[in-house]
């Protein structure tokens, strides 16, 4: 009788460790996944409103992903800053703000997620109009353009600096 009691015993030793395994598996799973493949950042400001506000949870691929005119991109500038924002204009575009519009290649950008007039007042002496985005660089801009720190004031980032490619927000 006292050998079913132990062999009892171990049983449940055995589905202990058995569950400890797998919880750690799992663990070193999701650091992975979110380490390597998807990050997670908090929008800090509102300057990409309408779209995401203060405080949101933004999730972001950061591989496999080729960045493309609208993208929404998490950004890291050589500072450490990062910021979250949209890539309106690649390589050898010509960005001009005329009359609070931004003009790519001559043409009014479209998209329903400006929000505000475009000002050229964050220009910065690294930005000056019209301004021709280097071949491989990427021009980022926020959404609400009245309150976005962006590539007006620091100019054009290359692929290095953009993280990710945001694909959800919650």
């Amino acid at each position: 009788m006292q050998n079913n009691r132990f062999s009892s015993f171990d049983g449940k030793k055995k589905n202990l460790l058995h569950w400890i395994l797998e919880l750690g598996a799992m663990v070193i799973l999701l650091l992975i996944v979110f380490n390597v493949l998807v990050g997670v950042s908090r929008v800090s400001g509102d300057s990409m409103a309408p779209e995401l506000r203060d405080s949101q949870l933004v999730f972001y691929t950061r591989v496999g992903f080729d960045p493309q005119v609208g993208d929404k991109v998490f950004v890291v500038m050589p500072s450490g800053d990062k910021y979250l924002k949209r890539i309106v204009a690649t390589g050898g575009s010509q960005i001009d703000i005329e009359d609070g519009q931004v003009l790519i290649d001559g043409e009014a950008e479209a998209g329903s997620y400006i929000s505000y007039v475009t000002e050229t007042e964050m220009q910065s002496d690294l930005v000056k109009y019209p301004y021709v985005v280097e071949e491989g660089r990427f021009f980022i801009m926020g959404d609400n353009r009245a309150g976005s720190v962006d590539s007006r004031s620091f100019g054009s980032v290359s692929r290095s600096q953009i993280r990710g490619k945001i694909f959800l927000a919650i």
